[in-house]
């Protein structure tokens, strides 16, 4: 993994680590997609901006997913969410199966 990706999710984690987490038993693909659609404003506004997920397995057997949008030129979240999940479906699992960090165009 690129030093970079790995400086992404340090950040990323712990600027997102004061937010509150939502919980649903199993996190689809339609959702976040939907999530991403309801802030298309906030990523077209700037060209930096960027829609991501960042994942990780918890010690619970749990999936806690990250979803937000990023600023890369200023190095700020502009909007997030944290999810908490007991399953993904095969497409999520899909995207996440070789990164912790997926980038959306």
């Amino acid at each position: 993994m690129a030093l970079e990706t790995l400086l992404w999710i340090a950040f990323i984690t712990t600027a997102t680590a004061g937010i509150a987490t939502i919980f649903i038993a199993r996190l689809v693909m339609n959702e976040v997609v939907n999530w991403f659609r309801e802030r298309s404003k906030i990523k077209l506004a700037n060209k930096d901006n960027i829609a991501f997920t960042l994942q990780k397995k918890l010690d619970s057997g749990n999936f806690k997913t990250v979803q937000g949008v990023f600023d890369t030129g200023r190095s700020e979240i502009k909007a997030v969410r944290a999810i908490e999940s007991e399953r993904m479906d095969p497409e999520m699992q899909n995207l996440h199966r070789n990164s912790e960090l997926v980038v959306y165009e």
